[in-house]
């Protein structure tokens, strides 16, 4: 029996809905820009995805999203990308957290950046004191920020920002807030009306890989990476994936439809796993006080061989990761724990649980049984 504790990563698709809408493309695979009553089907389907992802984040907020306004996009890097193009040009500033994705610090340094960084520490958190700080550093020497951007909640420690904050005082600046919301999606509520501009990835909520979007309020609109093709009003050239981004609108739909009983079963989950952690193996949980995602925990273990802990876990078919499934493979640090404070060694140590809609209790139980077995020969105590 496989146990999949790294929803983070990837989310495993929803069986139904990608069964579904495959059945629908068979039959409906038109060309969405085409000129062809064929095709025409095609684009208002598409239309009606774009639709249906606004009407599911509006349970949140209650403002009427411009369904338009929502770009669609091949992944979440390429989301990130755009997101950041749109809001600055070459040479600008920005004021960013420590608490990013890899690609979106990425987009930041091919767009050529100037970036001032917002203090971190080991609460996950970012500090209104200090964003008011960096921001009236550069507005002193007459610099306005093209945008503050801080991660709705964390890809490894799960912890979720104040947005509510953070956007009233970029608003009294007068300053774009925008946020990597990937993370976010279909997990916890998040009112968008805090937000100039966010990002979703359907493979983060079951919908497979292959379809993203960007929200950018108006009147601002996304800027084409690329070009080649009028495709998104302009905004993206290429064919859009209607298979994918039909997965994408319903997946989130059906994520927001069952939140609250999947996130009460995801909180007992996680203190299960984290008493575990904390009791037997030592280990301390990254933003323990701080408001996390539902089923993810960040743990930080004692000195052991990691090697052996990771390679016990996945002799039994349990599998978790070591952080962002971009950067697992090299076992690097996470750079967000050490600009919380944490040493190399100590994040070296880092391991990632990350549980979903279809994780169980007894789930949780197997994988308490045998992470004991593995931290016990790893940190010598068999």
């Amino acid at each position: 029996m496989d146990i999949y504790f790294d929803y983070n990563a990837t989310h495993p698709p929803i069986p139904q809905i990608l069964e579904k809408n495959l059945q629908l493309y068979l039959k409906q695979f038109g060309n969405p820009s085409g000129i062809s009553r064929f095709s025409q089907k095609s684009l208002a389907r598409l239309e009606q995805n774009r639709k249906s992802i606004s009407m599911s984040l509006q349970k949140f907020s209650g403002e009427s999203l411009p369904y338009d306004a929502f770009n669609f996009t091949a992944s979440g890097t390429e989301a990130l990308y755009q997101l950041v193009y749109s809001f600055a040009q070459e040479e600008d500033w920005a004021v960013i957290s420590q608490y990013e994705h890899p690609a979106f610090y990425a987009a930041c340094e091919d767009r050529r950046l100037n970036v001032k960084l917002l203090d971190a520490d080991k609460s996950g958190l970012i500090n209104a004191e200090n964003l008011k700080n960096k921001i009236e550093e550069l507005l002193s020497e007459n610099i306005t920020p093209a945008f503050v951007s801080v991660i709705g909640a964390s890809n490894e420690t799960g912890v979720i920002q104040n947005a509510e904050e953070i956007s009233s005082i970029c608003r009294n600046y007068g300053i774009p807030f925008i946020s990597d919301m990937i993370q976010a999606a279909g997990k916890i509520p998040f009112d968008t009306s805090f937000y100039d501009g966010f990002t979703l990835n359907g493979i983060k909520f079951g919908a497979g890989p292959g379809a993203s979007s960007v929200f950018i309020r108006p009147p601002r609109a996304a800027k084409p990476l690329f070009r080649g093709g009028s495709q998104e009003d302009g905004r993206r050239a290429g064919t859009e994936n209607i298979l994918a981004i039909s997965n994408f609108a319903d997946a989130l739909e059906y994520q927001i439809e069952n939140m609250d009983e999947k996130n009460k079963r995801l909180f007992i989950i996680q203190e299960k796993i984290e008493t575990f952690l904390e009791k037997e193996c030592r280990a301390e949980i990254v933003g323990k006080n701080s408001k996390r995602i539902p089923g993810t925990t960040f743990a930080i273990l004692p000195p052991c061989d990691m090697d052996i802990i990771l390679i016990s876990l996945d002799h039994n078919q349990i599998y978790i990761s070591t952080g962002s499934s971009c950067k697992s493979k090299s076992r690097n640090p996470a750079k967000s724990l050490l600009a919380m404070g944490y040493s190399e060694d100590e994040a070296l140590r880092a391991v990632r649980i990350s549980a979903g809609i279809y994780s169980t209790e007894q789930e949780a139980d197997i994988f308490i049984e045998k992470m004991r077995g593995g931290f016990a020969r790893a940190s010598g105590s068999a």
